[in-house]
């Protein structure tokens, strides 16, 4: 297994992009695309989100689990995180724990969001708040940007319904949940109508 890459994460917050490995992303999209055109379109969308990321000068953080995507990472500049376990939940849970004392929050951001150009304002709110900011994606179900303070064991719900399970868990645990209805992070790419989305925007 290949080492992560390690920077110095000043006081603030923290951007983690979870990235899965491109030839195994967009499976949902199988009946209208190739594996080649799918792997092009999560690569394409998630340097669209890496690079609006490291445009608000702020530590970026890029999860993964392959050889391939660490390479792409590190080349764009990220910090590189491998995680050990599976899935989405996994990788901000483990995020978490690597970012414990280098920051004081972070933010979850969905590496096929179709405008990502929407972060620097989201961000900049989110300073102002000791809350839990939440995106909803478009259909008002999924996760799209999740900020959280890194102290706080926030247990991770991503899949359908994150939204709603998100917004209880802050509530649960005391920390006021920021609900951000924002037309431009709200959009990722998962299904074929989902396609529509690329063609305007940020």
């Amino acid at each position: 297994m290949a080492p992560s890459y390690a920077v110095a994460v000043p006081a603030g917050t923290a951007i983690v992009v979870p990235v899965k490995a491109f030839d195994r992303a967009k499976e949902r999209l199988a009946g209208v695309l190739g594996p080649t055109e799918r792997a092009a379109l999560a690569q394409r969308l998630a340097t669209g989100v890496v690079t609006a990321a490291l445009l608000t000068a702020r530590p970026v953080l890029v999860v993964c689990d392959d050889d391939a995507t660490e390479t792409w990472a590190a080349a764009l500049g990220s910090e590189v995180l491998r995680q050990s376990g599976n899935g989405l939940n996994a990788a901000a849970t483990e995020a978490r724990a690597h970012l414990q004392g280098r920051a004081h929050r972070f933010a979850i951001v969905h590496a096929d969001l179709a405008h990502p150009g929407g972060l620097p304002a989201l961000l900049d709110r989110a300073d102002l708040s000791s809350g839990a900011t939440i995106v909803p994606d478009h259909r008002r179900d999924g996760t799209t940007v999740l900020i959280v303070p890194v102290d706080v064991l926030f247990a991770f719900a991503y899949g359908p319904g994150s939204f709603e399970r998100h917004r209880r868990e802050a509530e649960r645990l005391g920390v006021r949940p920021i609900i951000v209805e924002e037309s431009l992070l709200a959009t990722d790419i998962d299904l074929p109508e989902d396609l529509a989305a690329l063609d305007g925007g940020d």
